[in-house]
């Protein structure tokens, strides 16, 4: 279904204590599949412990996107109303890879940070600090107009020397805050 999940190709240790009711589970390689608009990730590797209704995941190390990596322990519980808390860390994700298609050719760089996921599996919160390394802007109508206005070709691309903000995803909204970005260029 529309908020269905499944994990494809992976390779799996089980091991069950018939006594606890408690299963250990290493899985490594294939693919967990989430409902769109989530992206498709890659199982490198990961600790889990099920024991009737919840999901330990001790450890897990995902592949995501092109050499993005999301690595991350929490709890899923699959009692009458399924919750979910998560704490990530995500790595170099191209930034081109979560910005909407009018940004793509504004900004460049990596994207590093904590995260943390809340919710039921019908609706999560998302909460963190992200990180820009390598971070450009360019193109940016406002920067160009001073650009113009300055007789300076400095502000047409901007290296930043740092940029991060804190952020929330809370069902369709996102919500930005504390939002740094400094360019050595502009001293």
């Amino acid at each position: 279904g529309k908020n269905s999940m499944a994990i494809r190709e992976t390779k799996a240790t089980i091991n069950p204590n018939l006594e606890s009711g408690v299963m250990e589970v290493r899985a490594k390689g294939g693919s967990l599949l989430l409902p769109a608009p989530a992206p498709r990730l890659n199982i490198r590797d990961s600790s889990l412990r099920f024991q009737q209704p919840n999901l330990f995941i001790n450890d897990a190390s995902l592949e995501v996107y092109d050499g993005g990596h999301i690595s991350g322990l929490g709890e899923i519980s699959f009692a009458d109303v399924s919750t979910v808390d998560l704490d990530l860390k995500v790595s170099n994700v191209d930034i081109k890879n979560v910005v909407n298609d009018d940004w793509k050719r504004k900004i460049s760089g990596t994207v590093r940070g904590p995260v943390k996921v809340t919710g039921t599996t019908d609706y999560l919160i998302q909460k963190g600090t992200l990180h820009l390394e390598d971070g450009v802007l360019e193109a940016i109508p406002i920067l160009e107009k001073i650009g113009r206005y300055t007789k300076s070709k400095r502000f047409s691309r901007l290296v930043l020397s740092q940029a991060q903000a804190d952020f929330t995803i809370d069902g369709e909204v996102i919500e930005l805050r504390n939002i740094q970005i400094e360019s050595d260029g502009l001293t």
